[in-house]
C-alpha cells in the first residue's frame, strides 16, 4: 500500500496548480511527484479535485490517499452536497475512480500533507 498526497491551489485570475505526492511502498523504494501549472483560472476547489483524480488515477487498488481539502473528502463520503455546477463533474469522476479502484482516502490538516509542502515551495518560484 502506498500514501498519495494531494493538494491543489486556485488563485483568481492569474495561475493555477496541484501537486501529487506519492511515497513508495517498501518494494520499491521510490517516491514520485507530480506538478502542474495552468495559465487558467481555477477556484481552489477545482484544483483540489484536479489534484485528487490524479492522485486517483496514479492509485493502486488499496493505496491511501491523503488530501488537505476537508471539502473534497466530505463530499465524496456524502457527508456535504456539492452544489457547486463546477465542481459537479469532478466529484463524479473522483467517486468512480475511488469505487472502482476501492481507495482509501482522508482529510489531514496541511501540516500532514507532504503534497501542499511541495506545492507551496514550487510556487514561490514562479
Amino acid at each position: 500500500m502506498r500514501t498519495i498526497y494531494t493538494d491543489g491551489s486556485g488563485w483568481s485570475g492569474i495561475k493555477s496548480a496541484w501537486c501529487v505526492y506519492i511515497k513508495s511502498d517498501i518494494s520499491t523504494g521510490i517516491d514520485e511527484l507530480f506538478i502542474k501549472v495552468f495559465k487558467t483560472p481555477y477556484t481552489n476547489n477545482e484544483m483540489e479535485y484536479l489534484a485528487f483524480i490524479k492522485g486517483a488515477e496514479l492509485a493502486k487498488p488499496g493505496d491511501r490517499i491523503i488530501t488537505d481539502s476537508e471539502l473534497v473528502v466530505k463530499q465524496l463520503k456524502g457527508e456535504y452536497k456539492v452544489k457547486s455546477d463546477n465542481l459537479k463533474k469532478l466529484y463524479i469522476k473522483a467517486k468512480s475512480i475511488v469505487s472502482n479502484k476501492g481507495i482509501l482516502y482522508e482529510h489531514k490538516t496541511r501540516n500532514y500533507n507532504n503534497a501542499g509542502i511541495f506545492l507551496e515551495k514550487t510556487l514561490k518560484l514562479l
